[in-house]
């Protein structure tokens, strides 16, 4: 992020975990994960593009992540926020 501030600006926004019981089943996972989505995307307004970082996630190089910047600012996406989380959030994919 401190590379990226002298190009843009910066804001870091945390979003505290959603309680959740130590042995949950996996439905009970995937409430908790939906909750947690929807939370991070309440964070972020609708012109956002939302880029997940995922531990399973595709990898980018600094050039190809440039690329991918100055092709969302091409489209008029001026807005990025970059999520990490502890899992993968379904709806946060998709947006």
């Amino acid at each position: 992020m401190k590379r990226l501030s002298a190009f843009a600006k910066v804001d870091i926004i945390e979003v505290a975990d959603k309680k959740a019981p130590e042995n949950m089943s996996g439905a009970e996972m995937l409430e908790v994960k939906r909750k947690e989505g929807e939370h991070i995307l309440f964070r972020t307004s609708q012109d956002t593009y939302v880029m997940p970082l995922e531990i399973n996630g595709k990898m980018l190089s600094s050039e190809q992540l440039a690329a991918k910047m100055d092709e969302l600012a091409t489209y008029g996406k001026s807005k990025i926020a970059f999520v990490i989380a502890r899992g993968t959030f379904p709806q946060i994919v998709e947006k």
